[in-house]
């Protein structure tokens, strides 16, 4: 849409429809243009502000013919809400609204009118603004549809007002960045297919030619070169080569400037933890912290802005391909740190992992990372702010105040030194997700209702909630259900609140702790005598480490798991090698798994030693006096 700027008094205007702000109060159409319309209307408004169809609301809009009063056929009077409350971003939703009804009824010219004084915002703020809501409220996203009819297409627009000038400069800067935001929107609307990393490569090419950005595309080779573990490690699953994107805007002095980050996953699937299919199809919009990045550096070099700014996007899809990564692979990032991959769809922690490390290498600085990261985000915030995680408070505050500007809402979010106990990892530096608490939400899961079936239930809710629940279900929809009560149910339905479901638990764990132990079907049984298996399990009594009990702490578990790797050395390798991975996946579970396991290995070690002619009966080597209760526990 062209977008002009004109002194002549809006009403008039030679236009086939114009937009007029009205505010609420007792003065809706007492001053202004507004005002003018009523007087050139014969007091024709009165009567819609008696009946209360006019009241300048905030999402008000109200349709008027004028019957040839004035030269605009028709006229809509767009409400911001009360002056002293009004906002500039009720002015941007005020006309993007009224635009897109003006387009609603027909095509041609529309004409808006600069009026807005008495809330004391300037006409520069207000031709920026106007034109922000005018590009973004009538973006529309058809080029793969076929039309059914020609629609309706608003080919030139102008701002009346007393402050022309200043109103073409406000339009120049809000034409910029509408511009950029409607870029991103076309390449987060693209299907994942047309927009592979391939293809949004190349159009980021194609936009910095356009504004006279620098750009560097790497490949897979070149990230390969840096050491991008992590970044690679995400492509891997996919048939679609990654790309890592580098634009530059060089507007300041010699230093590195500021950088930008941004995920530029082009689908997720989640990987090898795959997502539920219900509304998998909105994860090709994953890319969109790379799409709002690139588009950034297009604005910014359009406004010719004074600094250095250097833009990352790492962009490729997560597949759960041959190649691709499992739960429990270890990663390295460029900056050497390692990885521990518990969960494939936190993989956008990865690939920024890498871009993050890059802006280190280069010195940017301050760091400005955009990612559609985690549903988590969501629970907590909804659809109204976005999170925002700082090292540096001033900067957090910076970004807010930008938000308010823009008509964005953000909401900073703690960053305690307890949450780095939750990514803490027993076999690399970090792990890439620290669970549900304070990071990503649970998913309902296809074995709760396994679960569930096997002690015997037909239905996962507990027979208490039910009524509950049916009754919010019939009420308020079933997405509506309060989540609390979802919360509890799950919680009731996995630890069972009834008595005859605790004893069948109680009858399979000792059946499991028999078979563990040597009984029918063990396969320690067929290594240790049955006294051995007695003495084993006064030893691990008398450690706290029964089996469905308690197990030990990490500390606790690594001594007593030195001195069964003492123990086992008689063995041969492969038997040696597969023993350590046991210990290792026991390092990451807790509870009475560690306890089974160390019974197990326990009866390995008699044997073990059994063969080497040592000492039986319960006394193993370092293993000795069963029942004495080691000081480490």
């Amino acid at each position: 849409m062209e977008i002009a700027t004109s002194g002549t008094a809006p009403l008039e205007a030679d236009v086939d429809q114009l937009i007029i702000f009205t505010t609420k109060g007792d003065d809706v159409i007492s001053s202004g243009t507004a005002g003018a319309l009523n007087e050139a209307l014969d007091g024709g408004l009165a009567a819609l502000v008696e009946s209360g169809e006019l009241e300048g609301g905030r999402s008000e809009t109200v349709l008027l013919h004028t019957f040839g009063r004035v030269p605009a056929g028709r006229v809509l009077l767009a409400g911001i809400g009360e002056p002293e409350k009004a906002e500039l971003d009720d002015v941007r939703n005020a006309v993007a609204r009224a635009a897109r009804r003006a387009r609603q009824i027909a095509g041609g010219s529309l004409g808006v009118a600069v009026d807005g004084e008495s809330c004391g915002w300037t006409s520069e703020e207000l031709g920026s603004t106007i034109a922000e809501g005018l590009e973004l409220g009538l973006y529309r996203f058809d080029r793969h549809q076929s039309p059914t009819k020609t629609p309706n297409v608003l080919e030139r627009a102008t701002l009346y007002g007393s402050e022309p000038g200043a109103i073409a400069r406000g339009v120049s800067e809000g034409g910029a960045l509408a511009g950029a935001a409607n870029f991103a929107r076309d390449l987060a609307n693209e299907p994942s297919n047309v927009l592979t990393p391939t293809e949004l490569a190349a159009r980021a090419e194609a936009w910095a030619g356009a504004h006279g950005l620098e750009i560097e595309i790497l490949d897979e080779q070149g990230a390969r070169e840096l050491g991008m573990g992590s970044f690679l490690g995400v492509a891997a699953g996919s048939h679609q080569p990654a790309r890592f994107l580098i634009l530059r805007h060089r507007g300041g002095g010699e230093e590195p400037g500021l950088g930008y980050c941004g995920k530029g996953i082009t689908f997720d699937t989640g990987g090898i933890s795959i997502k539920p299919a219900a509304n998998m199809e909105a994860m090709k919009q994953d890319m969109s912290g790379a799409a709002a990045v690139v588009a950034a550096m297009g604005a910014i070099a359009d406004l010719a802005l004074p600094i250095n700014v250097t833009a990352l996007a790492p962009c490729t899809e997560n597949m759960p391909g041959g190649a691709a990564i499992k739960p429990g692979d270890l990663l390295t990032a460029m900056n050497g740190t390692t990885i521990e991959v518990i969960n494939t769809d936190a993989e956008g922690r990865l690939v920024l992992a890498d871009a993050l490390s890059y802006a280190n290498h280069l010195g940017l600085s301050p760091l400005i990372d955009v990612a559609t990261l985690t549903g988590a985000c969501a629970v907590a915030l909804g659809d109204v702010a976005t999170g925002v995680m700082a090292n540096d408070d001033e900067l957090a505050r910076e970004v807010i105040d930008a938000g308010k500007a823009a008509g964005e809402k953000f909401w900073q979010l703690p960053m305690f030194r307890e949450y780095e106990e939750q990514i803490r990892s027993q076999v690399a530096d970090v792990k890439n997700t620290g669970g549900r608490l304070a990071g990503r939400s649970p998913r309902p899961s296809s074995s709760r209702a396994l679960r569930a079936r096997r002690r015997g239930r037909t239905s996962t809710w507990p027979a208490r909630t039910t009524q509950a629940r049916r009754a919010a279900c019939s009420s308020r929809g079933r997405r509506a259900f309060p989540c609390a009560l979802w919360c509890a149910s799950r919680r009731h339905a996995q630890e069972g609140t009834d008595h005859e479901h605790r004893r069948e638990r109680q009858h399979e764990r000792r059946r499991a702790n028999h078979r563990a132990a040597g009984g029918r079907g063990g396969a320690a049984a067929r290594a240790v005598p049955r006294g051995d298996d007695r003495a084993g399990r006064s030893l691990l009594r008398g450690a706290r480490l029964h089996p469905g009990k308690r197990g030990p702490d990490d500390r606790g578990f690594r001594q007593y798991a030195a001195a069964l790797r003492e123990v086992l050395l008689p063995l041969p390798a492969g038997q040696q090698r597969r023993h350590d991975l046991r210990l290792r996946a026991g390092d990451q579970r807790a509870g009475g798994f560690r306890g089974r396991l160390l019974l197990q290995l326990l009866h390995a070690a008699r044997g073990a030693e059994a063969a080497q002619g040592g000492p039986g009966g319960g006394s193993v080597g370092p293993l000795a006096g069963s029942r004495a209760r080691p000081r480490w526990f």
